[in-house]
């Protein structure tokens, strides 16, 4: 589960191929800020480390994301010459690390974009031992040498819209959903996070109604029949019919683990509702 990732191809919604692209747009943007490298920029996606990469030049680069134990700093631009070895370590919390170079990783566009989907098996393959990888040129500025930044601490929040089915369920039911703690479960992907509360909720999607297929946004946090919530991930497919009750940022939710708990916070009045992204779809 080491994959290249960009910003996706959300363009391609309407042919029905998911987004994929970053799944912590926050981390990888950074990323790529660090190296001085262009918006968007490919980069790469580690899930729970266990990386090892070698330089056969010499180039920047930036780690940043989830931070365990790793042979160079992150969060900071480190310049390498040829030889030299990155290893990166189990992150001690949080799933995906991010690893730009300067320059960004020359691999051809499938659809506009240059991210493996792993639910449509299109784009650039994960990576195996042995894997080259070319360096491109996609720089617009320099490298902003320093201290490293601070790392990012996980808050156990995840700001949440309204979805556009939450008005289905009974208020009784919407206080229970904001005040419940929730904690991630094992069937937690880039397609989707499963998450269930850690006390008994009555939260039953059938009791909703049944709902035509609909176009769907990764973010979107549907609740099937079992009540228990699924988080879509940057993979997801692109229609659903399960009530959606929630959207939420993916950056809010990209660093969470199996057993992590977190819970939600209903986002400012007056900020725009992701919500208004589904309707606009």
């Amino acid at each position: 589960m080491t994959t290249l990732q960009d910003r996706g191809r959300a363009a391609s919604l309407s042919q029905g191929v998911p987004s994929a692209g970053a799944f912590d747009r926050d981390a990888f943007d950074l990323a790529n800020r660090l190296v001085g490298n262009a918006p968007g920029t490919v980069a790469i996606e580690i899930t729970m480390g266990g990386l090892r990469v070698v330089a056969q030049s010499s180039c920047v680069i930036a780690l940043t994301g989830a931070i365990g134990a790793s042979s160079v700093d992150a969060l900071c631009p480190v310049a390498l010459r040829a030889g030299d070895e990155i290893a990166i370590g189990r992150p001690t919390s949080g799933v995906r690390t991010y690893l730009a170079v300067r320059g960004g990783i020359d691999v051809p566009a499938v659809l506009g974009s240059r991210s493996w989907d792993s639910l449509g098996r299109i784009g650039p393959a994960p990576l195996e031992e042995g894997t080259e990888l070319r360096v491109s040129d996609e720089t617009i500025g320099i490298p902003p040498w320093g201290d490293p930044l601070p790392q990012r601490q996980p808050t156990g929040i995840v700001s949440i819209s309204d979805g556009p089915h939450l008005d289905r369920l009974s208020s009784r039911a919407r206080e229970r959903w904001i005040r419940t703690t929730w904690h991630v479960t094992s069937q937690a992907d880039r397609v989707g996070v499963h998450i269930e509360p850690t006390v008994q909720l009555e939260l039953d999607g059938s009791e909703m109604g049944s709902l035509p297929s609909f176009p769907m946004l990764p973010g979107g946090v549907q609740l099937p029949p079992d009540g228990r919530p699924i988080i879509l991930g940057p993979d997801a497919g692109v229609t659903g019919g399960y009530p959606v009750v929630g959207v939420v940022e993916l950056s809010s939710v990209a660093q969470l683990r199996p057993g992590d708990e977190f819970r939600f916070v209903r986002r400012r009045t007056g900020s725009r509702s992701a919500h208004d992204q589904f309707d606009a779809r």
